[in-house]
Formats: C-alpha cells, sequence, structure tokens
C-alpha cells in the first residue's frame, strides 16, 4: 500500500480497535465491519488471526486486506482455501464444503453440521439441521 492508503488504513484500525477491548479488534467488532454472509466472517476472521490468539492486530488487518487487494492471483486463492479449510488440515473435507456451502443458502439460520454414523460407498454421509 502507499503512504496515503497505509494512512487511511490505520485510521481504519484504530476505530475498530477503539471499539474492541485492547489495542487489537477482536471477533465482534470485526465481523461488525465485515458483514459477509452465514460463516464467511467468521472464516476470514480466522485468516486474518494468523497467530489464533482470538484478535487482529494491526500487523494482520494489513497483512490480509494486503493479500485480498494487492496479493497475486496466487495469494487470494491460497486465502479463499485457508478460509475454507477451518481445521487447517491442508485439505477441504467434505463436512467443511457442506458446512460452508449450506450457511451461504440460509445465512440467518444456525446451522450444525454432523456426519452420520452410517456410511456408505462414497464416505459417510452428511445430516444438515438448523436449530
Amino acid at each position: 500500500f502507499g503512504k496515503d492508503e497505509l494512512s487511511i488504513l490505520d485510521q481504519v484500525f484504530q476505530d475498530l480497535a477503539s471499539r474492541s477491548p485492547g489495542p487489537t479488534v477482536d471477533k465482534e467488532t470485526f465481523l461488525s465491519f465485515f458483514k459477509l454472509p452465514g460463516i464467511l466472517g467468521e472464516l476470514l476472521f480466522n485468516v486474518f488471526d494468523k497467530d489464533g490468539n482470538k484478535t487482529v492486530d494491526y500487523a494482520e488487518f494489513i497483512g490480509g486486506l494486503a493479500s485480498y487487494y494487492r496479493g497475486t492471483m496466487d495469494d487470494k486463492l491460497q486465502m479463499l482455501f485457508q478460509m475454507y479449510d477451518g481445521t487447517m488440515s491442508k485439505e477441504i473435507s467434505r463436512l467443511e464444503l457442506t458446512t460452508l456451502l449450506h450457511s451461504l443458502v440460509t445465512p440467518e439460520a444456525a446451522v450444525t453440521v454432523r456426519e452420520s454414523k452410517a456410511s456408505s460407498t462414497n464416505g459417510p454421509s452428511v445430516v444438515l439441521t438448523t436449530n
């Protein structure tokens, strides 16, 4: 980012941090700023929160935005993959993909996804329930 852009992003970060306890941005504040459907906001928060401490600091905020806005196509694809790979297993499971897709179809509903114990030739079946 250029100097002027960083100045604006610094102001945005400081505003968000002022709404959170401490000098960082908590998940609630992050989700109120990045309004995404379904569980996408939480998944994006997890990608920004590189150190896993449940907050986003200035470096994580700038780094996440830089990857999204200024990154290469590979950087953006990596970011999306990290969002969908909620367990950080380096693969997207059927359960993770089903959870994501279902939350996009019914973002207002609380969604619980679990694998059934019955197995089939295509692997475990997935049961979707709304709360």
